[in-house]
């Protein structure tokens, strides 16, 4: 059993549940399932950071991180480090937003940031190729699927017409979407 140092105190569990959409009893379960991850390192120093392989093979994420296109995406957006190790702090993070208890419009601005490939802050026609290539594997469509797509839901969610989606444009589609914020969501 650790020592003290290894456990959440109580002003750690306010302040993590101030900043998440979790419960006291998911935080600790959470914390639990982290430290677990590699308790001989996390025993001593629970906010060691700890590699982000390890955290694929969790049971409850194998859903969600493998054979995910978006692995990499999802791992670098919630490491605050943008390495391949996180802390318990991202892993919370990473809980949070695909937690039951998140609302879709939260859970939409992740989804923002996991397909902004190139982090300018909008979804450009590259982005958008980009995303559908993923999702496809990039051999279901050829080139001019893609482009024909790209276009079509330009068309369709570029509200100010200027080439490119806005974080609240493409939270504007998502909202409309009835399986979006289910298919965001793991247990854990």
């Amino acid at each position: 059993m650790g020592n003290a140092k290894s456990q959440l105190t109580k002003s750690e569990l306010q302040y993590y549940k101030e900043l998440t959409y979790l419960t006291e009893r998911e935080i600790q379960y959470a914390f639990k399932r982290f430290k677990n991850l590699h308790p001989r390192l996390l025993n001593k120093d629970k906010f060691a950071r700890i590699p982000i392989e390890i955290i694929k093979r969790m049971p409850e994420f194998q859903f969600l991180l493998q054979n995910n296109p978006f692995t990499d995406r999802i791992c670098y957006i919630f490491s605050s480090d943008n390495d391949d190790r996180w802390s318990f702090e991202d892993f919370l993070d990473m809980v949070s937003v695909f937690s039951e208890g998140t609302p879709p419009e939260k859970k939409a601005e992740y989804a923002f940031c996991i397909y902004d490939f190139d982090g300018d802050g909008f979804l450009s026609k590259d982005d958008l190729s980009k995303l559908i290539s993923s999702l496809t594997g990039g051999e279901i469509l050829d080139e001019q699927d893609v482009a024909d797509i790209v276009n079509k839901t330009m068309e369709e969610a570029d509200i100010d017409k200027d080439g490119m989606l806005s974080p609240a444009e493409f939270k504007h589609v998502l909202m409309k979407c009835p399986d979006f914020s289910r298919s965001f969501t793991i247990r854990i």
